[in-house]
Parts: structure tokens; C-alpha cells; sequence
């Protein structure tokens, strides 16, 4: 089908949803100039170039089309003036820079995750009621704009193939509404921004950047599900955050913080915790003793390898999920990797399959009583678990 244009004789259209995922037949153009009621059109998986809209349209969302570029929507993104919904994703074809959006003052929604767009972000300075904005899975490059106008913002996505972004974190204080923000994968340096001023994030990733500074005051959010801030050149003590009892993700390694691990007894929606090779910058990395893990009982995930840890706080592990401890490269004595090793084989009587890794070996820790034949090493192996230790 080469293209199609639709109109309404009779009565009003409000709205138009094209579908031709299961045939990928439609291309060319779709003209819906002439249709002065028409609110919404909904274009997904065709072949279609360009789009010609109404003036009162509040809603256009292209996904996986064949669209050149965003000035192939016609008369112009923002000749949209009611639009509050711009949602153009999936499109391998679209390419090029995303027009100013001053004119656009009611947008709420921008979402323009996985193409092949490029140049510096638009600024949001003009769009007061935005609340929804994804870059993810683009090209851009230079600063991601400024948000101090923009209060109601509850979810930002600049990862993902934006390698390009430089800068600072924006300042996000007018941003109280925030729940889910994501910049990871790009070339950020600075701080990490006040977590005060954003209480009701759900879910911060800043990992794989330049950040440097300290860790936040994370407690002030109190019901956040994912923290990562790993592979970065944060530096200082790590914040408390036994508090975050909704915390499933907490990602501090590759960087350059120190001092005690924090206090984890709280957190029983904790899956997978990772402050391993927190010894960049000379950094000794965490000290101390690995913490009593009895009050996350579905952890999955523990890894503070390369760190400086001297022994265990606990008496068991969790045994729901848990299947992977990485204590490689620390100062764990002969006595604690036994009684490390004794723990897990009592908290694990019976076999539990592949995929099951207790590492204990590298330079610092002891080799564990009668190295390779320790019994509760043997009995772990036989159980199915993957054991590294010193011989």
C-alpha cells in the first residue's frame, strides 16, 4: 500500500491507530490535514515516511516506522500547539536533530527512545508541564539541558548510545516529583546532584561516567528500588542506607570510596549488592568485616572483591535466591574463609544446580584448613557449586 489519506464526511474523528505489525505492507505517506477533530494518531510497524497532521493534534506516536527525520511530520513539530504527547521511537531511518519545542508549552510526553538522532538536546525551558522525557538508545552529544523550569518531571532517560553528553548532572532541585532518571553510559563529570531535593526517586542510575565527589545523602529517599553509581571516581564514606527498605539494587563498585560497609539489616527486598573494586585512586576500598545478611533474605548477588575486608559479621547466608558471593582479593584470614565456607554448606544441604559461585581465592585471603580437600569446599562441589579458593 503506498500510502494513505483519511478524512470524515459525516460527524468527527478523534482519533486514528494503524497497526500493520503482522504485515509491514503500509508506506509512503499518511495525510490527515483536512480532519480539524482529529486528536490522536497511532502509527506502529509500517513503512510510512511521513506524516501529515491536523492542527489539533494532542497526540502523535510513530513506533518502528521508516520516518527520515522529524521534519517529515508535517506542517512541523511545533506547529503542534495542543500537542501534549510526542512519542517517536524504534525508526532505524530517523536521523538528523530534534527541532525547538519553545512553541510546544502543554507538552507532557517526549519520547524519543532508539533512533539514530543526533546533536545537542532541545532545551526544556518552555515546556513547564513536561513530565516524560527518554533520549535513550540516540547519538546526541553536548550538555543535557537545562530543568529548573520544568516541575513536573517525574521520569528523565539519557542513557544508552549517548556516549556523546558531557557536562554536569543538571541541577534537578525544581524536580520534586522525580522518580526514575537515568544517565549512565555517557561522559558526565561533577557531582552527583543533592538527593534531598528528589525524595520520591524510584530508580537513579549514574553508572559509567566521570562523576567525582561524594556518595549522597541516598536515605532521604526513602523508598528508591535502584541505586547505581558504579564506574565512576566517587570518593569518601558510604552513606547509610539501611532505611530503604523497598531498595532491590545497590551498585557502588569501581569506584574510590572507603570505610566500614554499611549496615544492611533492614533491607529484605535487597537482590543484588556489588561494592567491589572500590579502589581507584589508591583508594583501600571497603574496610572491615563483610555484614550480617540475615535481614536481606532474598539476595541473589554479594560481590566486594578487591576491597580490604577482614572478616564476617553473620552466621548464615540467605537461602531463597542467593547463588553468587565474590570476596576475591580482600584480607579474609584462614579462619573466616572457613567459617565462610561452613555457613553456606549448612545453609545449603541439598544440590542447587549450575550457575552457583563461591569466590574466595586472590592475594590477601588465607587459603581455607586443608586447602583444596577442606570438607565443606568438597561438599559444596558436590553440591554443584562453583568454589575458588587458595591452595
Amino acid at each position: 500500500m503506498p500510502g494513505l489519506s483519511v478524512r470524515t464526511i459525516n460527524g468527527q474523528l478523534k482519533k486514528v491507530v494503524i497497526d500493520t505489525t503482522s504485515t509491514n505492507k503500509l508506506g509512503g505517506t499518511i495525510n490527515a490535514s483536512i480532519i480539524n477533530d482529529l486528536e490522536e494518531i497511532i502509527v506502529t510497524t509500517s513503512g510510512i515516511t511521513s506524516l501529515t497532521g491536523g492542527p489539533n493534534l494532542v497526540k502523535i506516536e510513530l513506533n518502528g516506522n521508516n520516518i527520515p527525520n522529524l521534519s517529515s511530520i508535517y506542517p512541523g513539530v511545533s506547529s503542534f500547539t495542543n500537542l501534549d504527547n510526542l512519542t517517536v521511537t524504534n525508526d532505524n531511518a530517523l536521523t538528523g536533530t530534534v527541532p525547538s519545542l519553545e512553541e510546544n508549552v502543554i507538552l507532557k510526553t517526549l519520547g524519543l527512545r532508539n533512533n539514530n538522532l543526533t546533536g545537542r538536546l532541545p532545551t526544556f525551558s518552555d515546556n513547564p508541564s513536561l513530565s516524560f522525557a527518554d533520549f535513550r538508545d540516540n547519538s546526541f552529544s553536548g550538555e543535557i539541558p537545562a530543568l529548573s523550569t520544568n516541575p513536573e518531571m517525574v521520569q528523565i532517560y539519557f542513557n544508552n548510545g549517548n556516549a556523546g553528553l558531557s557536562g554536569f548532572i543538571p541541577e534537578l532541585s525544581a524536580c520534586s516529583k522525580l522518580e526514575n532518571f537515568n544517565v549512565s553510559g555517557n561522559g558526565l563529570s561533577g557531582r552527583l546532584h543533592d538527593f534531598r531535593k528528589t525524595p520520591n526517586l524510584k530508580t537513579y542510575h549514574a553508572f559509567n561516567n566521570h562523576l567525582t565527589g561524594p556518595v549522597p545523602t541516598v536515605s532521604a529517599c526513602p523508598t528508591v528500588i535502584t541505586l547505581e553509581f558504579d564506574q565512576n571516581y566517587l570518593s569518601g564514606g558510604i552513606p547509610y542506607i539501611n532505611n530503604l527498605t523497598d531498595l532491590k539494587i545497590c551498585n557502588f563498585n569501581n569506584n574510590g570510596l572507603s570505610g566500614h560497609f554499611p549496615e544492611v539489616t533492614n533491607l529484605a527486598s535487597l537482590q543484588f549488592l556489588r561494592f567491589n573494586k572500590n579502589d581507584r585512586n589508591g583508594s583501600p576500598g571497603i574496610i572491615g568485616a563483610i555484614p550480617d545478611l540475615s535481614g536481606c533474605p532474598i539476595l541473589k548477588i554479594l560481590d566486594v572483591a578487591n576491597c580490604s575486608l577482614t572478616g564476617w559479621n553473620g552466621t548464615s547466608w540467605p537461602s531463597i535466591q542467593f547463588n553468587n558471593i565474590q570476596a576475591q582479593t580482600n584480607l579474609l584470614p584462614t579462619s573466616e574463609v572457613n567459617r565462610i565456607l561452613a555457613a553456606i554448606n549448612a545453609t545449603y544441604p541439598n544440590p542447587v544446580g549450575s550457575g552457583y559461585l563461591i569466590n574466595l581465592a586472590g592475594t590477601g585471603n588465607g587459603a581455607p584448613t586443608n586447602g583444596n580437600s577442606n570438607s565443606d569446599r568438597v561438599a559444596l562441589i558436590s553440591k554443584g557449586w562453583s568454589v575458588n579458593t587458595n591452595t
